[in-house]
């Protein structure tokens, strides 16, 4: 319940209507006690001024940023090393001293739960589709885990080559070879759509999907367990990964970095099935179309909350 001491997280962003942090958030923090509460804040314009302003309130202690405020830095104190290689934030800590403190783990999610779907980096040719914060701290996880190719496209020429400059200063492997390509995934072991299109439903697809090559990665961080590019890429025949995945991925250093300690993506795992949302499984399909596997029975602790996907 909230008190006169509770401890306030927030999401900062806008559009905010698809976003399953806050529910997230705060199912784990009912689970271990904590006085604490995480609120979903719609903020487009005036970022820097408003971020300045929410942290000088005391009780304010962390906050997730999300589009399209990931490249604001410049109101922060400190980045991470993996933050200024992407020019980018997506969590913020304030310091005992006030300081803002920012980090991107974007990208620990997203290789985290390839990983785990069965996805080897090694030798891997990889197209990351959009050069924004998600795209560049996705590029930064997954250049040092073996891949030998990394394929940079974006609409901004500029910021893509940019990406690519500080990725190969970045990069501690001589091997990997990393470029500005075209959106074309035919080739590829791995293609990621790191641009905000699929999430509403007049956007058109990222890519060509009919240049996919059956048993192809085609990864999504756009929310939901089926989007428009994963439902065209599965009827193609490829392997998908929904941006749900990187969510629960990343949500243990999330917490890490609020003062949580250690956490598991296992531990997270089971409040999303507390949640009721989709299993953690691949997406099964016939004939393009998704089948659903239905929803996990809620435990009687869980919230009956509908979430938005």
């Amino acid at each position: 319940m909230i008190n006169g001491s509770t401890t306030v997280y927030a999401i900062l962003g806008t559009p905010l209507f698809r976003v399953r942090a806050p529910a997230l958030y705060n199912c784990f923090f009912d689970r271990v006690g904590a006085d604490a509460v995480f609120v979903p804040l719609t903020i487009g314009q005036d970022y820097s001024s408003f971020v300045r302003q929410l942290f000088k309130v005391e009780n304010v202690a962390g906050a997730i940023v999300t589009l399209p405020h990931k490249r604001t830095i410049e109101v922060l104190d400190q980045l991470s090393p993996t933050a200024r290689v992407a020019q980018a934030c997506n969590v913020i800590v304030k310091r005992a001293d006030g300081r803002l403190y920012g980090d991107i783990v974007d990208g620990i999610g997203f290789a985290l739960g390839l990983k785990r779907a069965g996805f080897e980096f090694g030798n891997a040719r990889c197209l990351l589709v959009g050069s924004g914060g998600a795209g560049a701290a996705i590029a930064a996880a997954v250049v040092p885990e073996g891949i030998s190719y990394l394929g940079v496209s974006s609409r901004n020429a500029e910021s893509a080559a940019g990406l690519v400059g500080r990725l190969r200063d970045f990069a501690s492997r001589p091997a990997v070879r990393i470029e500005v390509a075209s959106n074309d995934p035919g080739g590829y072991d791995l293609v990621i759509n790191a641009t905000p299109l699929g999430m509403n439903a007049t956007d058109p697809l990222p890519i060509d999907v009919a240049r996919l090559t059956p048993g192809t990665m085609v990864a999504d961080i756009v929310m939901g367990d089926v989007t428009p590019l994963l439902r065209a890429a599965a009827a193609r025949g490829c392997r998908t990964q929904p941006g749900t995945q990187m969510l629960i991925a990343q949500a243990p250093a999330v917490l890490k970095l609020w003062g949580f300690g250690e956490v598991t993506p296992e531990d997270i795992r089971q409040l999303t099935d507390a949640l009721g949302w989709a299993p953690s499984r691949r997406i099964r399909f016939k004939n393009g179309v998704h089948r659903n596997t239905g929803r996990i029975a809620m435990r009687p602790q869980a919230s009956d909350t509908e979430l938005e996907i």
